[in-house]
């Protein structure tokens, strides 16, 4: 995988730079990252106001769609500023959805709990695809660990976070209500404390289950 970023950042970097100004937006494309946050985004305003737009934004050539720079482009077109765009070559969505979060991943600040969640969203493609090498899938490798583990592995080194982290937001995603999930997006509290409701929750669960 780390092989394949490299050339599709390579792809991009070494095309040329043009005006693009017909490629289609896509709400769940953008919608892949969480939304930048009311003073991030009127920082970007504030920079493209007095500098211009010196990042380009990047399009995926097959589908002419969008992939970075949604915050940018509703800028420059509110503003009527000029951009320009580099187009990056991708075979599929799914690697267009996987080039995109990771993409962001290093330069946006996000949180532990976002950063986890977007490796997370790439968890079922990178299992496919480690998968389709595989013979068996019941995968071990030589030190016991299992597929499953190697990948969780995988994506908390990507997320820049440590493994036993990522394993409990994994957690809380699956079993966890809906309501925490917003509180912890929005910064109400942290991951421990959620881990600590999902086992009041469960111990309150097995009280109610006893005969």
């Amino acid at each position: 995988m780390k092989d394949q970023n490299a050339k599709n950042r390579s792809s991009w970097k070494d095309s040329r730079i043009e005006i693009n100004r017909d490629m289609r937006l896509d709400e769940a494309m953008e919608d892949l990252l969480p939304p930048m946050k009311q003073g991030q985004f009127g920082a970007l305003e504030d920079d493209i106001l007095r500098n211009g737009c010196m990042t380009p934004l990047v399009w995926w050539e097959e589908e002419n769609m969008l992939l970075n720079g949604y915050a940018r482009f509703k800028i420059c077109e509110e503003r009527q500023i000029m951009f320009m765009s580099v187009p990056v070559s991708l075979p599929s969505r799914e690697m267009a959805e996987y080039w995109r979060i990771n993409a962001h991943l290093p330069g946006r600040h996000l949180s532990a709990w976002d950063r986890a969640i977007l490796c997370l969203k790439m968890r079922p493609m990178l299992e496919a695809r480690m998968r389709e090498g595989l013979a068996s899938a019941r995968f071990v490798d030589r030190e016991g660990v299992s597929l499953e583990e190697v990948i969780l592995r995988m994506l908390a080194h990507v997320a820049g976070i440590k493994t036993e982290l990522l394993r409990k937001v994994a957690l809380i995603q699956d079993t966890i209500q809906l309501s925490t999930i917003d509180e912890l997006a929005a910064g109400t509290f942290g991951i421990e404390e959620a881990c600590h409701r999902l086992q009041v929750m469960n111990a309150q669960e097995a009280e109610q289950t006893r005969p």
